[in-house]
């Protein structure tokens, strides 16, 4: 009797640290202005001009993005390390992300069948 009310509020206590945990720690580390540096495909340098990629991540879940002459504004979720983007009259789009410091973001990501990284660092 006493094991399995022992059982029961170890549970219960788990149950309750990890809901306490915020959802959003992803996302919040991902607020801000970020450049692009490297673009690699198969760990070869893509020929892209990395530099021309910039990213603005906004609290309130919008984003805007630059790639080059390329513009795009829309709305942005995460969940767990998948960034999902939707641009206006786009569908949503999902890559992977890392952090290699908080100041350096990687997107992994897949161009048809071909594994891309991009690596943008804060502005």
């Amino acid at each position: 009797m006493m094991l399995k009310i022992s059982l029961r509020l170890l549970l219960l206590s788990a149950i309750f640290i990890f809901s306490c945990q915020s959802p959003g720690n992803e996302a919040d580390k991902l607020i801000g202005a970020w450049r692009g540096v490297s673009w690699t495909a198969n760990d070869q340098n893509t020929g892209r001009d990395a530099t021309a990629v910039r990213f603005q991540f906004n609290a309130d879940g919008t984003y805007t993005g630059v790639f080059g002459q390329q513009n795009e504004n829309g709305t942005y979720r995460m969940s767990g390390k998948r960034l999902y983007t939707n641009a206006e009259n786009q569908i949503e789009k999902m890559v992977e992300t890392d952090w290699k410091t908080a100041d350096t973001l990687i997107f992994k990501m897949n161009r048809v069948g071909t594994p891309e990284v991009l690596t943008l660092v804060r502005e």
